[in-house]
């Protein structure tokens, strides 16, 4: 039963994580050493801590 609760909560841990809104992106998401990858910052998500920053 213990083993089984413990699935269940790992299990909605890692949707919890991929369900989230990420700050940072990239694409494509696995990339290769090889690929060009594309970072996408999302200001709206942060905090605004450096907002009065020059």
């Amino acid at each position: 039963m213990t083993k089984k609760i413990s699935l269940v909560l790992f299990g909605l841990l890692l949707a919890s994580s991929w369900l989230s809104a990420q700050l940072v992106s990239s694409d494509p998401i696995f990339p290769k050493a090889s690929d060009p990858v594309t970072l996408t910052f999302d200001a709206t998500q942060g905090t605004g801590g450096l907002a009065a920053c020059n």
